[in-house]
């Protein structure tokens, strides 16, 4: 036990809190599965890696101070014309990146006016 505290001593100096807080279950599936040094290493490291990523994203997130979050599977498309559901959908695929094709969309900033929204 005195091992694990100090590893967990360690990881909080070095500031790898992904790797703290996950350090069980990634040991734990390690001593499950028989994996390798070099397998289980990776697998702290991409524990960590992972953690720092989500981080940042959360960070930039609340830096930029947006209003509210929304997000494309919570918008009420029947409030709007001149684009549909199935349209944003096919957009999300990102075809029209390969096909070097521009897509714009057209109408009042925020929650405005969404009859005048449409994409050309």
């Amino acid at each position: 036990m005195k091992a694990y505290s100090e590893v967990l001593t360690q990881l909080k100096t070095l500031k790898m809190q992904g790797l703290y807080d996950q350090l069980d279950t990634v040991v734990t599936e390690a001593e499950t599965h028989h994996q390798s040094y070099l397998s289980f290493l990776q697998n702290l490291l991409n524990q960590e890696l992972s953690y720092r990523a989500t981080r940042r994203f959360q960070l930039s997130l609340s830096a930029a101070h947006f209003p509210t979050e929304k997000e494309l599977n919570t918008f009420d498309f029947s409030e709007i014309s001149g684009i549909t559901k199935t349209q944003v959908s096919q957009l999300l695929d990102f075809s029209w990146i390969d096909n070097k094709q521009n897509v714009l969309f057209f109408g009042p900033p925020g929650v405005g006016n969404y009859e005048k929204c449409r994409v050309m």
